[in-house]
C-alpha cells in the first residue's frame, strides 16, 4: 500500500522525538547521535552560531550564557537573551525543527516536503500554537497539521497495542514529561477521538524529580560552603559545575528506574554518594501523589464510569519511575499500561490521528525586531469577534496558568530548571507600542471648508469609542492566562482561577530592585502593564509601581553595549513581601504575578 510520507514531531521540554512514515506505511524513529531522543536544547553565541541537541549541551557546558536547555518552557517569552544577543524564541525552536527535517530527508532520500504532524499540549491556546507554526515555517516545513498530545497517545494505544478501544470507550492518558504533568480523558468516537477533560500541574515533571535528588545530596552535605556557588554561580566555572550536578541528578533518577542504587557526584563539594531507590521514592512521593490525585479528579470531572475505561496509558519519559505505576494501581484500582519507550508514544501516535490544519500564524513582533538599539513598536492587537464560533473538540483550550502553589526553582542559565513561571512577554529594549496618531478629517484645518458641528462631534465620539475598544482588547490580551483559561469541557485547568468578580479591581504595590556594579539597560512593567525601557542606568536601581491586582510584572537588566557587566541580582516585592529574586552574570530577569 502506498501512503504519503509524513513526519511526526513531538517537541518536548527536555527532548524532541520525530517519527518518519515512509510511502510503504512503515514508521521508524529518526536517530540523532544514535538515539531517538534529540535534546531540545539550543545554543547560540554572539556571532550567531546556532547549535542544537547534544552539540548545544556541549557548547553550553563551556559557555552557559548561550544555552537554553528547555525552550518549550519559555513559550510565552517571545524572545530570549542568549550569547549576548536577543533571539526570537520561534527561531530557536525552528533550529530544532530544521535539524529534524534535515535528518528526515537524509534518511528517506527525498527532497520533497513532508506532511508534518506537530503534537502539542491539549490546553495550549492560539498564541502558543502560533509559536510552533511560525517555527515550522522558519524551518521550511510548510504543510503542518496539529494534534493534541493526549489524542496522539490515545491513537497509539488504539493502533499499536490492540487496545480494544471501540467507539464510546475511553482511555486515560497520564503524561509525566520533563517539565509538566498532564492528564486527559479521551473518548473514541466514530470519527476519531474526543478530549473529554484535561488538566495539568505546571510544577511537576522530571526536572522536579531531579531537584529531589539534588536536595537529598544537599541535605547530606548541608554545611559545605560550596553549595552557595552551586546554588548561585558566580562565574562560568561555577555554572559548569552546577550543570554537571543536575546532569548527574537526572542520570541517577533514570538509573533508579532500572536498578536499586545509583551513584551521584557533587562537583565543588567533591563528594560521592550512592542514592537508593527507597530514598528517591520517599523524596519523590509527594510530587507523584499529586499526579495521582489529579488523575482521580479528572475522571470524576469527565463523568466517565469505571466500566467505560479501556485503559490507563503512561507516556512521557518520567512515567518510567516505578512508583508512578504503583501509586496509580493502588489508588485507582486500574492497572496502568507501561511500555519500554514511553517518550516515543506521542510522536508516533501523531501519525495515526487526524490532524487539525495549522491556522496561518500571526507575525511575531519579536521576529520583526530583535535589535535593542532600534526597536519597533508592536502593532495593536486586532479586536476579537464578539461571539467566538465554537471550536472542534480537539482544539486546545487557552494556556493554563502556573499553579499558585508552585515553588520557584533555582535560577540558572544552563541545565537545571529555571523559574517555572512563564518568562517575560516583552523583549529587552523594546518600548511599549505607541498609540496611533489621530489625523483630523480633511477640510477640518484652518484653510478647509467648514464642517458641521454635529459631524465633528460624531467623529469625536467615534474616536473615543475606538480608543476605548482598542484599550479594552489590549487589556484582555495582556491579562495573565489564568484569567482566561478553562479545560475543553469547561473544567478549570490546574492553577486557573475562575473566581471572576473583582479580579484586577484592586492595586498591588510592586517594588523592583536590581543590584550590581556599573550601568545597565533596564526594562520593567509599568503601572499600565506596558514595558518601560531605561538606558545606561547606574546600579543599584529601584522603582515602585502600583500594578493592577493579578497582573503580570517583570523586570530585565542587561549590559550596555561595549561595557562589561558583572554579577547582577534582581528582586521583585509585592506589597512589601519579596516574592522572587535571581542572580546571574551579564543579564538577568525576574517575573511574577502582582497578587495583592
Amino acid at each position: 500500500m502506498v501512503v504519503r510520507a509524513a513526519l511526526g514531531i513531538d517537541f518536548g521540554t527536555s527532548n524532541t522525538v520525530a517519527m518518519l512514515r515512509r510511502s510503504d506505511g512503515s514508521v521508524t524513529p529518526l536517530l540523532f547521535d544514535s538515539s531517538p531522543l534529540l535534546a531540545s536544547a539550543v545554543y547560540t553565541d554572539a556571532g550567531g552560531t546556532v547549535l542544537t541537541g547534544a552539540d548545544a549541551e556541549r557548547a553550553g557546558a563551556a559557555q552557559p550564557a548561550g544555552l537554553e536547555p528547555n525552550p518549550k518552557r519559555r513559550v510565552d517569552d517571545g524572545t530570549l537573551w542568549l550569547g549576548e544577543r536577543e533571539v526570537p524564541l520561534d527561531e530557536l525552536i525552528a533550529a530544532v525543527f530544521a535539524r529534524v527535517a534535515t535528518e528526515a530527508r537524509r534518511v528517506s532520500g527525498a527532497s520533497s516536503e513532508f506532511e508534518v504532524r506537530l503534537t502539542h499540549p491539549a490546553a495550549w491556546g492560539r498564541s502558543r500554537l502560533d509559536v510552533l507554526t511560525r517555527a515550522a515555517g522558519h524551518a521550511g516545513l510548510t504543510e503542518v497539521g496539529l494534534v493534541p498530545e493526549p489524542v496522539a497517545a490515545a491513537a497509539y494505544f488504539a493502533t499499536e497495542l490492540d487496545g480494544r478501544l471501540p467507539p464510546g470507550r475511553c482511555v486515560v492518558v497520564y503524561d509525566l514529561g520533563a517539565g509538566t504533568f498532564d492528564v486527559s480523558v479521551v473518548r473514541r468516537t466514530e470519527r476519531g477521538f474526543e478530549v473529554l477533560f484535561t488538566d495539568g500541574l505546571p510544577d511537576v515533571g522530571g526536572l522536579d524529580l531531579d531537584a529531589t535528588v539534588v536536595a537529598h545530596a544537599r541535605s547530606l552535605t548541608v554545611d559545605a560552603p560550596e553549595w552557595g556557588r552551586l546554588n548561585w554561580p558566580e562565574n562560568a566555572a561555577d555554572q559548569r559545575a552546577r550543570w554537571l550536578l543536575w546532569q548527574g541528578a537526572r542520570a541517577a533518577k533514570e538509573q533508579l528506574s532500572r536498578h536499586a542504587t545509583a551513584p551521584l557526584h557533587v562537583p565543588l563539594v567533591e563528594r560521592d554518594f550512592h542514592l537508593t531507590r527507597e530514598e528517591f521514592e520517599a523524596a519523590a512521593r509527594p510530587h507523584l501523589a499529586r499526579t495521582v490525585e489529579l488523575t482521580r479528579a479528572a475522571l470524576r470531572s469527565a463523568g466517565v464510569a469505571r466500566e467505560q475505561i479501556g485503559g490507563l496509558f503512561l507516556v512521557g519519559g518520567s512515567s518510567r519511575v516505578p512508583l508512578a505505576a504503583t501509586l496509580l494501581r493502588r489508588e485507582l484500582g486500574i492497572a496502568p499500561t507501561v511500555i519500554d519507550q514511553p517518550e516515543l508514544v506521542v510522536a508516533r501516535g501523531g501519525l495515526y490521528a487526524d490532524p487539525t490544519p495549522a491556522p496561518p500564524a500571526s507575525t511575531s513582533p519579536a521576529s520583526r525586531s530583535t535589535s535593542t538599539s532600534a526597536p519597533t513598536a508592536a502593532p495593536e492587537p486586532a479586536p476579537a469577534p464578539a461571539t467566538p464560533a465554537p471550536a472542534p473538540t480537539p482544539t486546545p483550550a487557552p494556556e493554563p496558568a502556573p499553579a499558585p502553589q508552585a515553588a520557584p526553582r533555582a535560577a540558572s542559565s544552563s541545565g537545571p530548571p529555571s523559574d517555572p513561571r512563564p518568562g517575560p512577554r516583552f523583549a529587552p529594549g523594546s518600548p511599549p507600542a505607541s498609540s496611533p496618531a489621530t489625523t483630523p478629517p480633511a477640510g477640518a484645518g484652518s484653510g478647509g471648508a467648514r464642517v458641521p458641528l454635529i459631524w465633528i462631534g460624531g467623529v469625536a465620539v467615534a474616536t473615543v469609542a475606538l480608543v476605548a475598544l482598542v484599550l479594552g482588547f489590549r487589556l484582555i490580551g495582556d491579562r495573565p492566562p489564568d484569567d482566561l483559561g478553562t479545560s475543553p469541557t469547561g473544567g478549570t485547568t490546574s492553577g486557573a482561577n475562575a473566581s471572576g468578580g473583582d479580579r484586577g479591581a484592586r492595586a498591588a504595590t510592586v517594588d523592583y530592585r536590581v543590584t550590581g556594579t556599573g550601568a545597565v539597560n533596564i526594562v520593567y512593567t509599568d503601572e499600565h502593564g506596558a514595558p518601560k525601557t531605561l538606558s545606561g542606568v547606574p546600579l543599584p536601581w529601584q522603582q515602585r509601581v502600583e500594578a493592577p491586582n493579578h497582573a503580570r510584572v517583570e523586570v530585565h537588566a542587561f549590559g550596555v553595549t561595549g561595557r562589561p557587566t558583572g554579577d547582577l541580582t534582581c528582586h521583585i516585592a509585592v506589597n512589601g513581601q519579596e516574592v522572587t529574586a535571581k542572580h546571574n552574570v551579564g543579564a538577568i530577569d525576574c517575573a511574577t504575578t502582582a497578587d495583592g
